[in-house]
């Protein structure tokens, strides 16, 4: 399973964008930039999503995404579902022994 993280708006303090897999968009997202994913490949597994629920970037430490839908530069509402309907989705897959796999678009 391959998700894409499309960004859209990058601005000094926060990068919004959106996820597909499969070519359908499942949910927008918002990432803190100057700690965000380099541009490439990251195989995901349970202990590293790289996902997350929350509703700012400002309380991320480390290089997450958050997800659910877009409110604002830099703001999530609804994430908490949206990552929980994820997370099962990618949770089955990954039973299943797929590779789940985000690519980040440069």
């Amino acid at each position: 399973m391959e998700l894409k993280l499309h960004r859209t708006l990058i601005h000094r303090d926060t990068t919004d964008g959106y996820i597909t897999i499969g070519g359908r968009r499942i949910c927008d997202t918002a990432e803190h930039t100057p700690i965000m994913l380099h541009p490439g490949s990251y195989t995901l597994t349970r202990k590293q999503m790289y996902l997350m629920a929350g509703n700012g970037v400002y309380t991320l430490q480390t290089p997450n995404i958050i997800v659910g839908k877009h409110r604002c530069r830099g703001l999530i509402i609804n994430s908490r579902t949206t990552y929980l309907r994820i997370y099962e989705r990618l949770k089955k897959a990954l039973v299943r022994k797929e590779e789940v796999v985000l690519v980040v678009e440069a």
